[in-house]
């Protein structure tokens, strides 16, 4: 709605109050928001923008290329790369700059988009996460279409080389209920991602693959009073926890 607010925490009485954030901008619709390990804030929107804010305010703007028109997503790698998840299912890499203006300039971007997507331009990608295999770093997209791509991030930063795309998990929502993926998560010590349904009644869902076995190792629907906006792992691997639009819910796994 245009709206992006900053919340500062009290450590006198544990409250949260406003910050004051000027963005300079004309109101926008934020689809996304990521805060970076550099301290800032990416904001993406449905123009095509990624807002890059420090100290409460606006420092660059980036622009998503052709023919991509709307941020959905946005991740970051474990080396301060900025991964961008947008419509026509491409994702987009951006790389810090040396240009203090700029902040990040485009590396490359991959098309997530499979033969049968032919006819299907509205495919997009509704989230993004990253996991250490081995010494390698992958992403994880989840498309509209109930697909989890994996993505070696090495190979793809590499222009001369294509990376490896290849399904993560079988699909795993069935398109019969019109639903997708709403919100992913990987788990930080054990080889496990977490994907939630979109928040509608009739399938209001978490399930819980083995990325390794691409087995399932658990599945929770929840009732219609508790539609899922977000899902993370906790650090210590052993709870998920499930945001709904009025509380959080600590699941043990």
């Amino acid at each position: 709605d245009g709206v992006l607010r900053l919340f500062r925490l009290s450590t006198a009485n544990n409250t949260f109050r406003p910050a004051t954030v000027n963005l300079k901008r004309k109101q926008q619709n934020y689809i996304a928001q990521k805060w970076l390990s550099s301290g800032q804030i990416a904001l993406g929107t449905d123009s095509g923008e990624i807002l890059i804010v420090e100290h409460n305010s606006t420092q660059s703007v980036l622009k998503l290329p052709e023919p991509c028109t709307a941020v959905t997503c946005l991740g970051e790698s474990s080396k301060g790369h900025l991964i961008v998840g947008s419509d026509k299912a491409s994702m987009h890499l951006y790389e810090a700059s040396q240009d203090v203006e700029a902040r990040f300039a485009l590396n490359t971007s991959i098309s997530l988009a499979t033969t049968n997507d032919t006819g299907r331009a509205g495919t997009t990608i509704t989230s993004l996460s990253t996991s250490m295999e081995g010494n390698e770093e992958v992403v994880y997209a989840a498309t509209s279409d109930n697909r989890l791509t994996k993505v070696p991030l090495g190979s793809a930063l590499e222009k001369s080389c294509s990376p490896e795309i290849q399904p993560a998990i079988p699909t795993f929502l069935s398109t019969k209920e019109s639903s997708c993926t709403h919100s992913m998560d990987t788990c930080l010590w054990s080889p496990l991602i977490a994907v939630s349904s979109s928040a509608v009644p009739q399938n209001n869902c978490v399930q819980i693959w083995n990325y390794r076995t691409r087995e399932l190792e658990a599945s929770k629907r929840f009732g219609s009073d508790c539609p899922i906006q977000a899902i993370c792992f906790h650090p210590s691997s052993f709870q998920l926890v499930v945001g709904s639009n009025d509380k959080l819910i600590a699941c043990d796994l």
